[in-house]
C-alpha cells in the first residue's frame, strides 16, 4: 500500500506579511492549525513541517508535530519539501499551505481521492472554475490551461489566449494551491532548470516543469463554508486579494449571501475598483433591500464614481429604512 505524506514548507521571511506562519489565530500560530487540520484527513499518513527557522522548529515541537530541518537558501515550497522528502519513507508527497489555517481535512480527502482516481499522473493538482471573464486578466493568482486528454499544459497569471470567455472556461482553471507530486518525480522537478513560463511568469510553485511530468488536474469540490471563514480571516490579516478571492468563491454558490456580498465590495475597493464595489453592493441591496448598511455604502461608492443623484436615492433609501442612522 502507497504511503501518502504531508508536508508544511514554512519560514519566517515572508516578504508582504513577515513572519505570517507564526501569526496567532484562534490561541495557535497559523501553521499549527494548518498541521491540525491536515492530520485530521483519511488517508494521509502524516504531516511535516519542513523549515529553516529555529522558531517555527521550537514551536511546532511544543505541540508535538513532526519537523524536518532544511536549508535557508529556497525560493520555493516546492525545492523546499523536496529537501525534506530526501529522507522520510513515502510514496507520494502533498504540499501544504502553512498560512491556510481554515483548510479543511475535506479538501485534502478530495485531493487524495483525485490521485487514486488519476493513478497515471505524476503530479495532481487541485484546481476550480474560471468564473468571470474579468478574472482571466487578473494577475493575483495563478491559472492554468488544461489538454483534452485531462493534462495541466502550462500555467500563467493573465490569459494569453484570444478566444471568447465561454470558450476559455472549458479549458482554462484556477491554480488553488493544494497539489501532490510522486516522491521520485518531485525530485526531478525539484532538480530542473526554472522554465520560461516559470520565469517570465512568476508561477513558482504552480508551474512543476511540466515537461517532465504528467499533471493531472482535480477539480474542486462545492465550497464549503470554510471558504467564507477564509476570506474574513485572510481580511482580518490584511490578506486583501486572498480574502477577494475566498470570498468570490463562495458568491459563486452563494450569490445572494448579503453580508459576503458587503465584505467583497469593501475588499475589491480597497483595492480601488470603485465600480465592482457599487455593481456587489447593488446586488445586496437588490436581494435585501432592507440591507441598510449595504445601501449607506452603495451611496458612497456612487458618490465616489461621481454619480450623485443615484447616492442621494441610496441615502434617501436609508434614513427611510433607519431614521436615526
Amino acid at each position: 500500500m502507497s504511503r501518502t505524506v504531508g508536508i508544511i514548507p514554512c519560514h519566517l521571511a515572508s516578504v508582504r506579511f513577515p513572519r505570517k506562519i507564526l501569526f496567532p489565530f484562534a490561541g495557535l500560530p497559523m501553521v499549527e492549525h494548518v498541521r491540525r487540520r491536515a492530520l485530521m484527513a483519511d488517508g494521509l499518513d502524516d504531516v511535516i513541517v519542513a523549515t529553516c527557522d529555529d522558531e517555527i522548529e521550537a514551536e511546532i515541537a511544543r505541540h508535538g508535530g513532526h519537523v524536518v530541518r532544511t536549508a535557508n537558501t529556497h525560493t520555493n515550497g516546492t525545492s523546499r519539501i523536496a529537501e525534506a522528502v530526501k529522507g522520510i519513507d513515502c510514496d507520494n508527497v502533498i504540499l501544504l499551505q502553512g498560512d491556510e489555517p481554515l483548510l479543511l481535512p475535506a479538501h485534502v480527502e478530495a485531493l487524495l481521492a483525485g490521485m487514486a482516481a488519476k493513478p497515471d499522473g505524476d503530479l495532481w493538482n487541485v484546481t476550480g472554475p474560471i468564473e468571470a471573464a474579468e478574472e482571466l486578466d487578473r494577475h493575483s493568482f495563478v491559472k492554468c490551461a488544461v489538454a483534452p486528454d485531462d493534462r495541466i499544459l502550462y500555467c500563467f497569471r493573465r490569459s494569453p489566449s484570444h478566444a471568447p470567455f465561454d470558450v476559455q472556461q472549458g479549458y482554462v482553471r484556477k491554480i488553488l494551491g493544494l497539489f501532490a507530486f510522486r516522491r521520485d518525480v518531485l525530485l526531478e522537478v525539484a532538480g530542473a532548470a526554472q522554465t520560461p513560463i516559470e520565469r517570465a511568469e512568476s508561477t513558482l510553485d504552480a508551474e512543476p516543469a511540466a515537461a517532465l511530468a504528467v499533471c493531472r488536474p482535480v477539480a474542486e469540490r462545492r465550497p464549503s463554508v470554510g471558504a467564507r471563514c477564509a476570506g474574513r480571516a485572510s481580511e482580518a490579516t490584511g490578506q486583501h486579494l486572498d480574502a477577494i478571492r475566498y470570498y468570490r468563491a463562495w458568491l459563486a454558490h452563494h450569490p445572494e449571501d448579503e453580508e459576503t456580498l458587503l465584505r467583497l465590495a469593501r475588499e475589491v475597493g480597497r483595492d480601488g475598483d470603485d465600480d465592482a464595489a457599487r455593481a456587489l453592493l447593488a446586488r445586496a441591496v437588490e436581494a435585501h433591500p432592507d440591507f441598510v448598511e449595504a445601501r449607506l455604502n452603495l451611496g458612497i461608492a456612487q458618490a465616489r464614481l461621481g454619480r450623485y443623484d443615484e447616492a442621494r436615492a441610496s441615502w434617501n433609501g436609508v434614513l427611510e429604512r433607519a431614521p436615526d442612522h
